[in-house]
């Protein structure tokens, strides 16, 4: 088994299955990646432009791109490690990816039909209690207790706090920290904010990272920074309409005003901001049914589990 981007397994001797992994829920971005070998946005002038394999009327646009796929001729370093990657990615037995059939039915289309294997959505990877409701969970031990987090939200109303978060691999300059504090600020919400020093900043430093629980199933706030975010985000958008997009890139401008625009089309309790929180439960419905096994009733994650470990121990697998 191996990542899309450690694809030389793929060149051993045909003697075990080999198995690609997608851990991040990222099918609509993966295809785009795929199809994005044939770099399609160097064959026109337009700012938007189509994918290979991608309905028609689905259109990308340059700034969704990360800045080495833009910058991509076919000669260049980037093209020289993935292209070679994708094509060794394509001699596997199978891809197994960390998302539910039911809510990426689209990017389980691109990649079925573009990759010609077997593909196993053995979603959500997620602790059972985090599908439960319950206040505890696994992983990480967060570094501010449960309890005290709990606490602080119940004392607010429900709906009411925006939990903020780029992840721990990537941040934001410190003018748009600015904005982005002058924003909430404007929009009188409660917030958690989960901060690392801004861009250019030593992360090295004089700063102490602790973890916090995170939370699912509601509206989200897109900003993409890196690698396939854009994707996730356009399809958390279109496809999903469970987010707004507030802008893209670690090189943008904002300004409070845009962040407080957002903040209050988000957490509105009618219009958008309810029908975005509608079609979050939906999803966290979906997340839920997945992983039911009672009697011969089984969710799509056990389905596909039964049907991924019966390629493996087939006598065609071995």
């Amino acid at each position: 088994m191996k990542s899309i981007l450690l694809s030389y397994p793929s060149t051993l001797p045909n003697t075990e299955p080999k198995l690609h992994h997608l851990w991040c829920s990222r099918n609509l971005g993966l295809c785009f990646y795929l199809g994005g070998s044939n770099l399609p946005h160097r064959k026109t002038d337009s700012d938007e432009f189509h994918v290979p394999g991608f309905p028609q009327n689905y259109k990308f646009h340059r700034t969704q791109l990360h800045k080495f796929l833009r910058a991509a001729d076919g000669t260049d370093e980037w093209s020289q490690f993935f292209i070679p990657q994708t094509a060794l990615s394509m001699k596997s037995d199978g891809w197994i990816c960390n998302t539910v059939e039911e809510i990426e039915p689209l990017g389980l289309h691109l990649l079925r039909n573009y990759l010609q294997l077997p593909v196993w959505p053995v979603g959500p990877l997620l602790p059972p209690a985090s599908l439960s409701g319950s206040k505890h969970r696994a992983g990480k031990e967060p570094g501010i207790a449960l309890e005290a987090c709990m606490e602080w939200l119940d004392l607010k109303d429900e709906n009411y706090v925006l939990y903020i978060s780029f992840g721990s691999q990537n941040t934001i300059r410190a003018s748009q920290m600015m904005a982005l504090a002058e924003g909430l600020e404007e929009s009188g919400r409660s917030f958690i904010w989960v901060i690392w020093p801004p861009f250019g900043f030593d992360i090295n430093g004089e700063f102490i990272a602790e973890w916090l629980p995170k939370g699912c199933g509601v509206p989200m706030i897109g900003w993409p920074l890196a690698a396939e975010q854009a994707y996730n985000v356009k399809m958390l958008v279109e496809e999903m309409g469970v987010a707004v997009e507030l802008t893209r890139t670690v090189e943008t401008v904002i300004s409070g005003e845009q962040v407080k625009k957002v903040i209050e089309i988000v957490m509105e309790q009618e219009g958008k901001g309810k029908e975005m929180k509608e079609k979050a439960n939906e999803i966290a419905a979906h997340l839920r049914e997945a992983i039911t096994e009672k009697g011969k009733e089984k969710g799509s994650l056990v389905r596909a589990m039964d049907d991924l470990v019966r390629a493996i121990l087939s006598p065609k697998a071995k």
